[in-house]
C-alpha cells in the first residue's frame, strides 16, 4: 500500500493521485477540511492495523500533511489533559475563598501552551532521530523521522484520550496512564516505525531507538523544568520570587 506524498491518501497498485493536477482557484486551500480529516483518518487506521508492516510502508511513502496532524492532534488531546489537570488543581485553590481566587492558573493558558510545547517535543524528537540515523549511517532524511516521531502520536491520541476519562474518575489512576502507558505505547510504535528506516541494520535501529528515546527523555526532563514557570499565574511568580523573598526575610 502506497501513500501520495503530498496529500498522503492511500493508493492502489500502481495509481497515480491527482491531486496535484486539480486546477483550483489561488484562493482557495488544494485541500478541503473534510477531505484532509478523512486522509488524516484512514492514515491513522492503516497505522493501527498492523503497526509493524503498514508502519513501515507509511514511514517511507506517508504524506507530510498526514504527519503534521497527527502531531497536531496529539497536541491538542494532550492540552486537554492538561485543562483537566488545571481543573483540579484550581478546584483545591478555590477551598481557600477569596483570599486565593488570584491565585487560579488560566485553564485556556494551559491548554495553548500545553499544545505548543507538544509540537516542539515532537520536532525536538524528529531532530534526535534525525541526528542518530545520520550517526548510524541509514538512509532517509528529516521527512522519514517526521513520519516516524507521527507514528508515536498516532497512539499517543487514544492513549492520552482514555487517560483523560480515567482521570475524571481516579486522578492517579489518569496520571499513569497518561505518563507511563503512553510513554510505553509510544515506544512500541516507535520501535515500528524505526524499522521502516533502510540501510540500517537491526542491531542499528535498536541502538537508533534505545538511544534516541535515552535522549529524548534527558531533553523532556529539561525542557518541562524550563517551561514549568509559564504555567504559573504571574501573580503567584511574583509572590514567590526572590526579590520578594529576600525583601520578607529583611523585614522581620
Amino acid at each position: 500500500m502506497a501513500f501520495c506524498k503530498y496529500c498522503g491518501r492511500k493508493l492502489e497498485e500502481g495509481e497515480t493521485c491527482s491531486c496535484q493536477g486539480q486546477a483550483a482557484p489561488a484562493s482557495q486551500p488544494a485541500f478541503q477540511g473534510g477531505q484532509l480529516a478523512l486522509t488524516v483518518w484512514a492514515n491513522f487506521l492503516h497505522i493501527w492495523k498492523s503497526p509493524a508492516e503498514n508502519g513501515q510502508d507509511y514511514v517511507q511513502n506517508g504524506g507530510l500533511l498526514t504527519a503534521a496532524m497527527l502531531l497536531l492532534f496529539h497536541g491538542i488531546c494532550s492540552g486537554l489533559f492538561a485543562v483537566l489537570c488545571i481543573g483540579k488543581i484550581n478546584g483545591l485553590i478555590g477551598l481557600g475563598g477569596s483570599l486565593t481566587e488570584r491565585m487560579k492558573f488560566s485553564s485556556a493558558g494551559a491548554f495553548f501552551l500545553t499544545v505548543l510545547y507538544s509540537l516542539i517535543l515532537s520536532v525536538l524528537l524528529t531532530v534526535i532521530l534525525f541526528l542518530g540515523n545520520k550517526l548510524l549511517r541509514g538512509e532517509g532524511g528529516i521527512q522519514e523521522m517526521l513520519r516516524i516521531a507521527s507514528m508515536r502520536a498516532a497512539i499517543s491520541i487514544p492513549v492520552t484520550l482514555i487517560g483523560c476519562l480515567v482521570f475524571l474518575l481516579n486522578v492517579p489512576a489518569g496520571i499513569v496512564i497518561y505518563y507511563c502507558a503512553g510513554a510505553l505505547a509510544g515506544t512500541g510504535f516507535l520501535a515500528a516505525g524505526v524499522e521502516g528506516i533502510a540501510g540500517l541494520n537491526r542491531d542499528r535501529k535498536i541502538y537508533l531507538l534505545v538511544g534516541g528515546m535515552i535522549l529524548f527523555a534527558v531533553v523532556f526532563l529539561l525542557f518541562a523544568l524550563w517551561v514549568f514557570p509559564s504555567y504559573i499565574p504571574s501573580n503567584v511568580r511574583e509572590l514567590f520570587s526572590w526579590d520578594n523573598l529576600v525583601s520578607s526575610i529583611a523585614s522581620y
